[in-house]
């Protein structure tokens, strides 16, 4: 029944995400001219190195939100203002990575719980909250969701 499920759950994840990339291409199509001259210059000013921009950026592509729906494109700006330091991106790389609704098919509790250990060392509240979904596997060296 286990590896039933499993292949169930790899199919099922195929098919969101073969809709997603649907409504994405539809997204891109239908964008105003307005939005479209908007993520522009959002791109422009996160590739000068405004933290804000790639944050709305990130946002932007991982919810479909002003501009299509792009997982990759979302972890690129989260990764450039995590690089800088930002603490929000940092955090919102865990809850990109800790497999929500939204965030499903970029799932890797490694990942999550590595970004809440790292944001909540520095004393972000709600990331060590979500941290204690998590536990850090000492034989495997990887974090693992609880539960």
């Amino acid at each position: 029944m286990g590896l039933f499920k499993a292949i169930v759950d790899v199919a099922v994840d195929a098919a969101g995400e073969t809709y997603r990339r649907s409504k994405a291409k539809k997204q891109e199509e239908n964008m105003s001219d307005e939005d479209r001259a908007a993520l522009n210059n959002a791109i422009k000013m996160a590739e000068g190195g405004n933290i804000a921009a790639m944050q709305a950026l990130a946002e932007a592509y991982t919810f479909g939100r002003k501009a299509p729906y792009n997982p990759e494109e979302a972890v690129k700006w989260l990764n450039m203002a995590a690089e800088r330091g930002d603490v929000m991106s940092m955090r919102n790389f865990g809850v990109l990575y800790s497999g929500s609704d939204v965030t499903r098919t970029l799932y890797d509790a490694n990942l999550a719980g590595y970004w809440f250990n790292e944001v909540a060392r520095w004393g972000d509240q709600d990331s060590a909250r979500m941290l204690n979904k998590f536990r850090f596997n000492a034989r495997t060296q990887k974090w693992q969701k609880i539960g």
